[in-house]
């Protein structure tokens, strides 16, 4: 694999993954530095001439209809949307989460009902209900996502912001906020286990953790992976793993 197929690969995971599109792509790999036009060339070169016109009829449609999430540049446009269906034919599983991360957060809204994850998501035991105009989401951990005053076109109160403000959520955004917040229930489980076993956290960084040791054979990078990556009880059976390195000064 080659550094500019990586670069392919990680945008396309961290855009698409959920429900972003053509123009989420596009933002994204112009951020990383890709050479869109030579990327772009590339995709027409693979594509049939019929999924090539057919993602080129969509790029104009959004433009005509929704410009502000349309991609500009036609022949750019065309190759993300090709990208975008792409992915999406091959991650149906993701698709229908997001579906379904969907309709239970309609169906909370309109009836009042709680929704097992059991039989809507598949993914036992999340949980989303209703109290008040609140909507909970209950974590396998047990914790709860919580969304403050929420209406019926799926809007609600933003309170992790310094201004209140109202703000509109879809499935594959319900999916990202279930995604990050069980993957920083495992990383805090794993934090807990590394501070009882005398690693001192000084430093986190996204996923990663900084500890200062003594420099000495107790402590080693082998044994902080393995503490990092105790399942916790409710996330038997989940595959984990972590890497690290010693050094005497951070770095990425």
């Amino acid at each position: 694999m080659t550094k500019d197929q990586r670069a392919i690969g990680k945008v396309m995971e961290l855009a698409l993954g959920y429900q972003g599109g053509a123009r989420v792509f596009q933002t994204m790999a112009s951020n990383l530095g890709l050479d869109l036009q030579q990327f772009s060339k590339s995709i027409k070169q693979t594509a049939t001439i019929e999924d090539w016109e057919q993602a080129q009829r969509r790029c104009l449609w959004m433009q005509e209809t929704h410009p502000e999430f349309a991609v500009q540049d036609v022949f750019i446009g065309t190759a993300c949307e090709l990208v975008k269906t792409a992915w999406r034919a091959k991650h149906k599983g993701v698709v229908q989460l997001w579906k379904d991360c969907e309709e239970a957060f309609d169906c909370v809204i309109k009836d009042g009902r709680s929704i097992s994850a059991r039989r809507v998501l598949g993914v036992p035991p999340l949980l989303m209900k209703k109290q008040y105009q609140n909507v909970f989401i209950t974590l396998p951990s047990k914790r709860n996502l919580v969304y403050r005053d929420v209406k019926g076109d799926r809007s609600y109160l933003n309170t992790a912001t310094s201004n209140l403000m109202r703000e509109r959520t879809y499935g594959g955004k319900l999916t990202e906020n279930v995604v990050q917040a069980i993957s920083r229930d495992i990383l805090a489980c794993g934090m807990i286990n590394a501070t009882k076993a005398g690693y001192d956290i000084v430093l986190t960084v996204h996923d990663e953790i900084v500890c200062e040791v003594p420099d000495s054979q107790e402590y080693s990078v082998q044994t902080l992976c393995s503490l990092m990556t105790q399942n916790p009880e409710w996330a038997k059976g989940l595959p984990l793993k972590a890497e690290g390195y010693e050094a005497r000064r951070y770095r990425k």
